[in-house]
């Protein structure tokens, strides 16, 4: 596909207001940022109203779109609050809502009729049957999940009239996007309200070995993006936590290989890739589009920003290191270095903030290459140890005194003895006039030095014709022209159109099928021995979930039961138990489909799913709220359905570190189906397990029991109730099972910590 440089977007990050300025004048076509309420990143700084409105109109001024996230789950509760948050973006000249949570997709889809909607990545789109599902709900575009190869991507670009986002560079979940429910569990920070720990960046111990297995490296496209390119409508880069220097560095970089690429002038990269390196890198992944393999997905080693190397130590006392500087870098007072000793099995780092430094005992504020540099350090290190640079302050300051411009042209001339002063942005015009006196002096000259003095603008000339003038005019009222036109420009760059705000909310029940009186349970094994142990207890279900495709090939004609799908597939099975939205159709929908509000369940009763399971991360109270929006409205309410037993999923991955850990040559290589544990720093054991796809889960370490609350879920309004096995024997099923009435005292230590 042959593109225009025109219509190649570059999209950057922006955490805060300086984020932006600096996105924007290295090269960004566009922005996304949040405010500070319903934002996947809500430690970023983010912006207040006030903020917003003057980052839209500093974004607008130079042609940049700005793109909100209100990408987290929206509670029943909010619905009222963020509708009327987007209705401040809205007509505060927004140009698209990033969004997760379905319902309200389907809500701005009906009352914003002006605005596109982008479907955020923690939708987990995955493939081209979700991303035409996506389309048929309204969405505009698409940010597909970070696991998505090129070839689907090329799939879908082919197949289907949507835009198409990708991320291109920066930090990677290792779960994939909306799924990870670890945080959650752990602390009560859910990932799907943009309060992610990031407990994936801790060590954790597997096979007797302590390390990062779940720590990603930062992903690295520039060497391929004329791969990307052709497939994809905008290049996304990852870093709403990052610092503003970050943002300008990968901004400038990746906008220099978009010329390289599509433009005419060619530019060596080979110094902003060494500051991007030094400003943040974990070392990096071509990453799941590319195909990378597995083993170069994660750094096991460190977590942390690794920096540059600029040298070794070569003698150290007294607290004081002499480092021989490289070949390639300098070193400046205010930049910040990584000490790395890594000697007879021990490895421990130093960070220091060069305060002072010393070449040839004289204090000096810059360090050259092969320099001998003596510094301060915190920690008895050793000769050979390296060094690494993690902040330039030299770095820091280049990429924020870049300043943007937009083009114009000029034109002024004398008519009827009016003087007239034209400039154009290329799609808003302004005309100024002024009366003169004739003259026989020539004042085009003067006139033409007055206006040019536009240094303090955002403009720049592309072109100014002045004709010749014999005339007099004032020097201040050809000032004051120039300032006028150049104000107006300006605000109409910034105007914002009036949008209309359909005011009527989508109606409930849109569907036919409504909620039956009567107490069901649901069963899900995971194994043969699992569903002879069901079978054999005599426990009376409505239906089984089986997840184990060949074990439900085999039982799908003599028992009542569902194929429980993987997560994440892309096989296609109708009457299943699916969490994706490449199954939705006639299918009963997991706890892991975000179901957290009742627009959400009604639009996926709208698609045809036959049953709704509320989402493993709601309250009691978010399950009464969710239920009373039914009944406040006289509605019939849905078939709901909990899960009341099991492990919850605490993430689902591609990336398989066992296979990693183990050295595996080859993938699948089957030991995920040996029974892994994952412990972390104070013992506590996750199970692991692989699927048919090879992809990880990740259970938490100890099952949810809320078999006592069953008569009180029931009195609510839910009707169907979930036993979920996986790990568990035969011996541990049928106990279960017969304890089930037993007011939970087989398990009666484990209780969810919200309901």
């Amino acid at each position: 596909m042959n593109k225009k440089i025109s219509e190649i977007e570059l999209l950057s990050p922006a955490g805060s207001f300086d984020a932006l300025k600096y996105a924007v004048n290295n090269g960004a076509d566009a922005v996304y940022l949040a405010g500070k309420m319903f934002g996947a990143r809500a430690y970023a700084n983010n912006f207040d109203n006030d903020e917003m409105i003057k980052a839209i109109k500093y974004a607008h001024s130079y042609g940049v779109k700005v793109f909100v996230t209100v990408n987290t789950l929206i509670y029943q509760r909010e619905i009222d609050e963020v509708i009327k948050y987007l209705d401040f973006l809205y007509e505060a000249g927004a140009d698209a809502f990033i969004i997760q949570d379905l319902g309200l997709a389907s809500i701005v889809k009906k009352r914003y009729p002006d605005i596109d909607m982008h479907a955020s990545t923690q939708v987990n789109c995955q493939s081209l049957e979700e991303a035409r599902v996506l389309k048929k709900l309204g969405f505009k575009r698409i940010v597909l999940g970070r696991e998505v190869p090129l070839d689907e991507i090329k799939r879908i670009k082919e197949n289907l009239d949507i835009e198409i986002e990708v991320f291109v560079h920066g930090a990677l979940c290792i779960s994939y996007s909306g799924n990870c429910y670890l945080s959650s569990l752990l602390g009560n920070r859910s990932g799907n309200r943009g309060k992610c720990a990031q407990p994936c960046r801790l060590e954790y111990t597997f096979n007797n070995n302590k390390k990062y297995f779940l720590s990603t490296k930062d992903l690295f496209t520039l060497d391929n993006l004329g791969d990307i390119i052709p497939y994809v409508d905008s290049l996304k880069i990852e870093g709403r936590m990052k610092n503003p220097s970050y943002v300008g560095v990968v901004t400038n970089l990746i906008r220099s290989k978009i010329n390289n690429l599509y433009g005419d002038k060619k530019e060596s990269l080979a110094s902003k890739l060494q500051d991007l390196k030094i400003t943040f890198n974990r070392e990096f992944t071509k990453g799941f589009i590319l195909n990378d393999k597995n083993n170069s997905i994660t750094n096991v080693v460190s977590q942390n920003h690794q920096g540059v190397f600029v040298g070794s130590i070569v003698n150290e006392s007294n607290n004081n290191a002499v480092i021989r500087l490289s070949s390639k870098v300098e070193l400046n007072i205010g930049d910040s270095i990584r000490i790395v000793h890594n000697k007879d099995g021990k490895y421990f780092e130093d960070a220091v903030i060069i305060n002072d430094m010393y070449v040839n005992k004289k204090l000096v504020k810059k360090a050259y290459p092969n320099d001998l540099v003596s510094i301060r350090v915190h920690k008895k290190l050793s000769s050979g140890d390296k060094v690494y640079i993690t902040k330039s302050l030299v770095v820091d300051t280049k990429y924020g005194n870049i300043e943007r411009r937009v083009s114009i042209t000029g034109k002024c001339y004398i008519k009827d003895n009016e003087l007239i002063f034209i400039i154009s942005d290329g799609i808003n015009k302004v005309k100024k006039t002024n009366l003169v006196e004739p003259s026989s002096n020539n004042m085009k000259d003067r006139i033409k030095e007055q206006l040019q003095k536009i240094n303090d603008t955002i403009f720049q000339y592309e072109t100014l014709e002045v004709s010749d003038i014999f005339a007099y005019i004032k020097v201040k009222e050809i000032n004051q022209m120039r300032r006028d036109a150049l104000d107006e420009l300006l605000t109409l760059r910034q105007d914002i159109k009036r949008r209309p705000i359909i005011n009527d909310l989508i109606k409930l029940n849109d569907f036919n099928i409504a909620y039956e009186n009567t107490k069901k349970y649901c069963i899900a094994v995971n194994s043969n021995e699992q569903l002879e142990a069901v079978l054999e207890s005599g426990i009376v279900y409505d239906w089984l979930y089986i997840k184990d495709f060949k074990l439900y090939s085999k039982y799908k004609d003599s028992l009542k039961c569902r194929f429980y799908l993987p997560r994440v597939t892309k096989r296609k099975e109708y009457n299943s138990v699916s969490s994706s939205l490449n199954n939705v159709e006639n299918s009963f929908i997991s706890p892991y489909f975000n179901v957290v509000n009742s627009y959400t369940a009604n639009a996926l009763m709208r698609l045809g799913a036959k049953k709704i399971g509320l989402s493993i991360e709601l309250s009691y109270g978010d399950i009464c709220d969710i239920v009373n929006s039914y009944k406040e409205n006289s509605m019939i309410l849905p078939p709901f359905e909990m899960m009341i037993y099991g492990y919850y999923d605490a993430m689902i991955m591609k990336h398989c570190f066992i296979n990693k850990a183990l050295n595996k040559e080859k993938m699948p290589c089957g030991e995920c189906k040996k029974g892994y544990k994952l412990t972390d720093r104070i013992g506590k054991e996750y199970p692991v397990l692989g699927d048919e796809n090879c992809n990880i889960t990740i259970l938490y370490y100890k099952p949810v029991n809320l078999f006592s609350k069953v008569d009180e879920l029931y009195d609510l309004g839910i009707n169907s109730f979930l036993i979920n096995f996986t790990i568990e024997s035969k011996d541990e099923v049928m106990n279960i099972l017969e304890n089930f009435d037993a007011d939970s005292r087989y398990l009666g230590h484990y209780n969810s910590k919200d309901l």
